[in-house]
């Protein structure tokens, strides 16, 4: 790992420090978007700076071409402060850094070390920190204790009840216990503790003795199924928001499918909404300019790959934007409201227009609204859903 020519004692110690012991030798070892190949000299990374990330690594079986043969991505969340040290030890039974709980004083004694260790720690990047900021400044730690797997890791491939060892172990793709056969892997759950545990996004709730004409109402406008989840979440919006980021995330450097699924349902939610526009436009603000900075950070194709011609993104920015220019004519409670959040959907507009060349004021003519009549009260209970 090389030696940062040029970063001064002050830098240093000033900012945090991951040790990580033990690293096999030709590890993919990442800290949020950047990732490396452990040497033999590999000991970390310094000059990390406050927030959150994420950790993670993948073991390769050093028989093969790592890049053939890497093991699912681990990994885990941490909020490093300011001149904090935390350190993490290779565990070679579960091939998986553990982090190790260490008191004041060990963590002194790491930093009082550190200009011996410098030379094996590599440097936090720089050019990268502006943007993981925007991708995770709305995650508390409220969030992501309410979130994340219990285990504390998080896994591309979570283990199976009932099988182990699946992709896990230096690359093997061996497993114990009884044969599984390709039709039962839909049926296996993940060991407890293993998953995330995302809020159930519902794609209707409905108030007590709905009308045939209210059902068709918030069939439409899904402001009431939005407010309801927000008043049920311990943070409000802002635990809404960090949820919203930690899936994306969750998935672009995690690797977790079911992380790309919850941004989807987020996404399609407050896509969906015309009258919550109005009454919570910081929201919404804050929802685009979250967005923005996630489609930065995908390839071009990205959509096309993942999705085909089934592109949900397109569909629910259509919606979107039609509801912002009509909610717009009803007039918002602030001019400055109104001026950040247009901002904020201007500068979205631009950058799929840009980016991935999608048109998204243009609407399908056979996309036309539904009037529902004569339908059953199908009100949902907000205690299905996790919060």
């Amino acid at each position: 790992m090389e030696k940062s020519c040029g970063d001064s004692v002050e830098q240093l110690f000033a900012l945090g420090v991951v040790i990580a012991s033990d690293v096999p030798v030709g590890t993919q070892f990442g800290i949020d978007m950047m990732a490396y190949t452990t040497g033999p000299r590999f000991l970390g990374v310094k000059m990390v700076p406050k927030g959150l990330h994420f950790i993670y690594h993948s073991a390769v079986d050093s028989s093969t071409s790592a890049s053939m043969n890497a093991a699912p991505r681990t990994g885990f969340f941490s909020f490093v402060g300011d001149k904090e040290a935390l350190k993490c030890v290779w565990s070679k039974e579960l091939e998986r850094l553990e982090v190790s709980s260490i008191g004041d004083e060990d963590k002194q004694r790491i930093r009082d070390d550190l200009p011996n260790l410098d030379r094996y720690l590599g440097v936090y990047p720089k050019e990268q920190l502006k943007s993981w900021a925007k991708l995770t400044s709305d995650i508390t730690q409220a969030t992501l204790s309410r979130v994340q797997p219990s285990s504390g890791y998080v896994s591309s491939a979570p283990e199976l009840q009932g099988v182990s060892g699946v992709m896990g172990k230096r690359g093997s793709k061996e497993t114990s216990g009884a044969t599984i056969h390709a039709n039962s892997w839909e049926h296996l759950e993940p060991v407890e503790g293993s998953s995330f545990s995302f809020t159930v996004v519902p794609k209707r709730l409905l108030p007590d003795n709905c009308s045939a004409e209210d059902i068709t109402k918030h069939s439409m406008d899904k402001t009431y199924t939005l407010n309801t989840l927000i008043q049920a979440l311990p943070g409000g919006e802002e635990d809404l928001l960090g949820e919203f980021q930690l899936a994306f995330v969750s998935f672009l450097v995690g690797q977790v499918l079911d992380g790309f699924e919850q941004w989807k349902s987020i996404i399609h939610l407050l896509c969906s909404c015309d009258d919550a526009i109005l009454q919570r436009p910081l929201l919404f603000t804050h929802f685009l300019r979250s967005l923005q900075e996630q489609l930065n950070q995908v390839p071009s194709d990205f959509f096309i790959d993942i999705l085909s011609s089934n592109n949900f993104l397109v569909a629910c920015l259509q919606g979107f934007f039609e509801r912002l220019e009509e909610v717009d004519e009803m007039g918002f409670e602030t001019e400055m409201e109104r001026k950040h959040l247009f901002k904020q959907a201007t500068l979205v507009d631009k950058l799929i227009q840009d980016r991935f060349g999608w048109n998204v004021r243009e609407r399908p003519e056979d996309d036309e609204p539904v009037v529902v009549e004569g339908v059953k009260d199908l009100t949902a209970d907000v205690d299905r859903m996790h919060c």
